[in-house]
Order: structure tokens, then sequence, then C-alpha cells
């Protein structure tokens, strides 16, 4: 990396305040489900797999104890 080379304006821009320029900082955090498409707030339950990604949200996601699972739809999983 060449240290003589000044950043880019847009760069320098999001450096300093955290968000691009014309991005709103009230938009600044946005996220979306990458399984149902749904916007999340920041309040909203999340689920990661193994790696860290994030697979699913509350929205689109059920649980249940694996006692309450029907023995019939495991196996049509």
């Amino acid at each position: 990396m060449n240290d003589s080379l000044p950043d880019h304006p847009a760069i320098a821009y999001i450096m300093s305040h955290g968000y691009p320029e014309e991005q709103e900082p009230d938009d600044a955090w946005r996220f979306v489900c990458p399984s149902c498409g749904e916007e999340l707030t920041p309040d909203d339950r999340v689920y990661k797999n193994n790696d860290g990604y994030v697979v699913a949200c509350e929205h689109c996601i059920t649980w249940e104890f694996a006692s309450e699972v029907d023995e019939w739809e495991i196996k049509q999983r």
C-alpha cells in the first residue's frame, strides 16, 4: 500500500462519518434476512449457522422441542 496517495473522497467521508455520503444517518443500520428478505430491526432475532453466517430470522423460521417433533416429519426431511 502506498501511504503517499490520499484516500478517494468517498472513502475519506465514510471513514470519518461511518456511512456513505448519499445515505442518511438514520438509515445507516439496515439488515435484510438472507432467507426471506424481510427488513429487520435491531431488536429482531436472527439465527446463525456454525460458521457464524446469518441464515434466517424470527419471521421465517420456527422452533420446537425435539420431543414434540413427530417421527414422520423427521423422515420426510
